[in-house]
């Protein structure tokens, strides 16, 4: 059987494939022959594959103007493939909460980002933290020199994309699936689509390889770093889709009144993504440590 998670960046795919791997009986930390994480388009896929990719838009073509950092497949790639699946899954998440963690995880040293660009967000992230207050969530996660009208075309760009496949894919016979429900064990966009024998769980031991991707592991994490000013502008964008999915019903967006903001959700999250050990910023104690750990891995010690 073979299976597909599918979703945008941050939105809980890892998770999710690494838990229908698992429930197969396969290791997540294994990529290949039949565990594929972000795999490039194939042409063939086999037998008892479990794939997880990425829904981006790495060269602007949904009419963007804001290439994102992340590597994956075009909606139109994603059809395509998905259609080799017995079991393509697209993979929904609240989109204040999903681009909240999207901003953090975009710092992480993969994805290149400008040394100057990271140093200005992590000292506004420090800000909020201290002073939530003080500063939008907006005013951290736009993108410098992007004029705000531009940056918000953007947005719903992506947004109406992303239905527009959701449409297309439950037409094709996907399984839609929310991250939220996922993590409460409820399962029943599933129902009937995978074997009985699978013993799926949201809960098990965190896959090895993907312990610097968990942020919070949880929902409604928005609620505390967005500001009213926050609603004002995106609400307008995105209430037709929350609705649709089933997050908000039309009454007001509710914030957390006294937030704390934990610096390991935030500041000190980025700070080792950037700076993370085996990255071009790691800090010479860890460049230290990962040439022992190399020197004693090639003496088989």
């Amino acid at each position: 059987m073979r299976v597909l998670v599918l979703g945008m960046p941050k939105s809980g795919t890892t998770l999710v494939y690494a838990r229908l791997a698992q429930a197969r009986g396969l290791d997540p930390n294994q990529p290949g022959p039949t565990a594929f994480f972000e795999p490039e388009p194939r042409a063939f896929w086999p037998e008892e594959t479990t794939a997880k990719a990425l829904l981006v838009d790495p060269a602007g073509g949904w009419g963007s103007r804001v290439p994102e950092p992340f590597r994956g497949w075009t909606v139109e790639q994603a059809l395509e493939q998905g259609s080799n699946f017995d079991l393509p899954i697209l993979l929904l998440r609240d989109p204040r909460d999903r681009w909240l963690s999207a901003f953090f995880y975009r710092w992480l040293y993969v994805h290149d980002p400008d040394p100057s660009d990271f140093q200005r967000a992590l000292r506004m992230v420090q800000h909020k933290e201290a002073f939530p207050s003080e500063l939008s969530f907006a005013a951290l996660a736009r993108p410098r020199g992007l004029p705000q009208e531009d940056w918000l075309a953007d947005l719903a760009v992506r947004m109406d994309r992303l239905r527009t496949l959701e449409n297309q894919a439950r037409a094709a016979g996907w399984a839609v699936l929310r991250y939220e429900d996922f993590r409460r064990g409820n399962f029943d966009a599933l129902a009937g689509r995978i074997p009985s024998d699978w013993v799926l769980t949201p809960e098990g031991e965190q896959a090895r390889n993907f312990s610097h991707i968990a942020r919070t592991r949880a929902d409604g994490n928005w609620r505390r770093w967005w500001l009213p000013e926050d609603e004002a502008l995106f609400r307008p964008l995105w209430q037709p889709h929350l609705e649709a999915w089933g997050y908000e019903s039309g009454g007001a967006w509710e914030f957390d009144p006294q937030p704390l903001l934990n610096p390991a959700e935030g500041s000190e999250y980025m700070h080792g993504l950037f700076h993370h050990e085996n990255g071009p910023h790691a800090s010479w104690a860890q460049r230290w440590v990962r040439t022992k750990r190399s020197v004693k891995s090639f003496f088989g010690r």
